[in-house]
């Protein structure tokens, strides 16, 4: 069919080649517009400028705005929390359990409820003897599903080494309680513990070796400390009290070797310096007592053991003013935790009442 002849036929593509100038490049009718590095004409410039945007690609727009308004609000949060996951980890690898509590204790505020965090913060105030953070961490990961196998381990591993502290059976303990002006009472309560065995063994041992502690009876608590140890050697409880054992016996070198061990499992523990600071103390080494006191409130000014050694090295250095008001300051903090088993045994010391050495 022939074509009318008013017709307007574009030029083909070989047509516009052999051309001087470029048609638009969408009518191919016209000369582009100068300076428009599209090749449109007017009228198609025109046109594409007056053509709505379709609404999908308002919203999808809007979206990414959203998207990256919320990412560049929370993205400093992340990064902060990443930064102190990865300096609690190093500090982890390192024994450094009292650093790596405090960077994750820096998290909480981020990621509250992140397991891996909770649980790293459950691991660290175990080896910390941080009971209120230990808690606290524990009932945010309790009956958890961790993926991490390697992590469930270590919080296991963790648990167990506070658990082997405390007698999970209350019979124990009050039979203690029951016997404990009797020195008899209490070692024959030892064998019969020996031989019924059962999970609350080797704890029962501990509190029973505690109270012939405290009356003096260094040989029997010796004798059991030592035979918990051949059952479990990283039994904290056993360690701390043995060292304690081998001071008041006069065998410093062990007692400090105990306090080795115990320093194995923590680098940062502040009850292990303070028992070093108390034998050397004890020695009369007291420049070395001074050095072991200094590490402990390096590491944790504000806690009761960090300022019982500060506190004894200061007495007998002279400053009895500052060992006194460190004793008031360990005082209000025994008035927190209920228990003022630090500020006995302290302040006689401190009064002269009780001759230390």
């Amino acid at each position: 069919m022939d074509m009318e002849d008013n017709e307007i036929v574009p030029y083909t593509t070989e047509e516009q080649a052999d051309l001087k100038e470029p048609l638009c490049v969408s009518c191919k009718l016209e000369q582009p517009l100068d300076g428009n590095p599209n090749l449109l004409c007017s009228n198609c410039r025109q046109n594409f400028i007056n053509y709505p945007i379709p609404r999908w690609i308002w919203a999808f727009g809007a979206g990414v705005l959203i998207v990256m308004s919320i990412a560049a609000f929370r993205m400093p949060a992340y990064l902060s929390a990443a930064i102190h996951l990865a300096k609690a980890e190093k500090a982890m690898d390192q024994k450094l359990f009292w650093t790596a509590q405090k960077e994750l204790r820096q998290m909480e505020y981020l990621v509250p409820d992140n397991l891996i965090m909770n649980s790293k913060l459950f691991i660290s105030a175990c080896y910390n003897h941080d009971l209120l953070v230990l808690e606290q961490a524990y009932s945010k990961i309790v009956d958890k599903k961790f993926e991490d196998d390697e992590l469930y381990n270590e919080v296991e591993k963790a648990f167990a080494f506070v658990n082997n502290s405390f007698p999970a059976d209350t019979i124990i303990p009050k039979k203690v309680e029951l016997y404990r002006f009797n020195k008899d009472s209490l070692s024959k309560l030892s064998v019969d513990l020996f031989q019924a065995g059962g999970q609350d063994m080797i704890s029962g041992q501990t509190v029973i070796a505690n109270a012939l502690y405290d009356l003096a009876d260094y040989d029997a608590s010796d004798k059991i400390l030592e035979r918990v140890l051949t059952m479990d050697s990283n039994n904290y409880t056993a360690l701390s009290l043995l060292s304690a054992v081998k001071r008041n016996k006069g065998q410093y070198d062990k007692a400090i070797s105990f306090c080795d061990k115990m320093l194995d499992l923590n680098r940062e523990d502040v009850m292990a310096l303070n028992q070093k600071a108390r034998v050397e103390l004890k020695r009369h080494k007291d420049n070395e007592a001074l050095k072991y006191a200094q590490q402990a409130m390096a590491i944790d000014p504000n806690h009761l053991f960090s300022m019982e050694a500060k506190a004894m090295t200061d007495y007998f250095f002279g400053r009895k003013s500052e060992s006194i008001k460190l004793l008031a300051k360990i005082k209000q903090g025994e008035s927190f935790q209920g228990d003022s088993s630090i500020s006995r045994r302290l302040e006689p010391i401190l009064n002269g009442s009780v001759k230390y050495r």
